[in-house]
């Protein structure tokens, strides 16, 4: 008795099912790695003085620092403010207590209002795709409140953050 061909390609279908055997004819590998992505960015000075300033004026820090990509991704720097109570950071000094503080990334000498007012939320962009071991140099300028209710040393610190492009 002939036995038809589908029902031969069935058995074999599942003895290979039941057993598990495949005979492959070839096979090859793809080398896979992986390296974790880190973002990280480093500044110098670490600390800088403005010194003793009278009410209502304004002041550039004369020397620049410089943000260093220290990570091994290209990454975006910004810079962003900081209250320290009672002085609070703003755009404009017209309220009691409320300072201003600015940053600078090109022609921060040559250029007339070539420095942009910090927030303490999102900060100021100094620098799009910096490469990996890239310098970015800034200034900072700051304004003291018009009027203020202490006369003690403040800590008008800046945050330098830094961002996978």
């Amino acid at each position: 008795m002939l036995v038809p061909l589908f029902v031969i390609f069935f058995n074999i279908l599942t003895d290979i099912a039941q057993t598990g055997i495949v005979q492959a004819a070839d096979e090859s590998t793809v080398n896979a790695t992986v390296t974790a992505q880190n973002v990280s960015v480093s500044v110098g000075p670490t600390a800088i003085a403005y010194g003793t300033m009278s009410v209502n004026t304004g002041k550039t820090y004369p020397n620049t620092i410089v943000a260093t990509n220290d990570g091994n991704t290209i990454e975006d720097i910004t810079v962003k403010g900081t209250d320290d109570t009672p002085w609070v950071l703003d755009t404009v000094n017209s309220a009691q207590d409320h300072y201003i503080h600015k940053v600078c990334s090109t022609d921060c000498g040559t250029v007339p209002g070539g420095y942009s007012a910090l927030n303490i939320s999102t900060g100021v962009s100094i620098k799009n795709s910096l490469g990996v071991g890239g310098t970015q140099y800034f200034g900072l300028q700051l304004t003291t409140p018009q009027t203020s209710s202490v006369y003690t040393e403040r800590s008008v610190d800046v945050v330098v953050m830094a961002a996978a492009s």
